[in-house]
């Protein structure tokens, strides 16, 4: 947890291991669009490690300082699972689920002239 905020979640040289992969999929000056791919799973973990790398996820209110200033662009955090994996607890199988983008966050996409369907 962050020191100063306990409702935040910080990078902590003795934190628990968490690994976050992404994969540029477009750009402009000020934003990028990407695909995230998570290892450990960790309590917003993906919010997290951007924000920590200096790249927030847009209009994420508890840790991009700039969400309100793109609340008309952006009118929530722009982060959706599009692809989970995962094994059932008691089978063991692996389960794998894909959900499309929903269509504020298409659009916003769409709104940049980017591919939508990038997987």
């Amino acid at each position: 947890r962050n020191a100063t905020n306990r409702i935040k979640m910080a990078v902590r040289g003795n934190g628990r291991d968490a690994y976050t992969r992404y994969q540029k999929i477009a750009e402009t000056d000020c934003f990028s669009y990407l695909l995230c791919t998570i290892e450990s799973g960790r309590t917003h973990q993906i919010r997290v490690h951007l924000e920590y790398a200096g790249h927030p996820v847009a209009g994420d209110r508890l840790y991009n300082r700039y969400a309100r200033d793109e609340s008309k662009l952006f009118p929530r955090q722009m982060l959706h699972a599009c692809f989970l994996e995962l094994s059932h607890p008691s089978s063991g199988d692996t389960l794998r689920f894909n959900c499309p983008l929903p269509h504020d966050f298409a659009n916003a996409v769409k709104s940049f002239n980017w591919p939508v369907n990038h997987a």
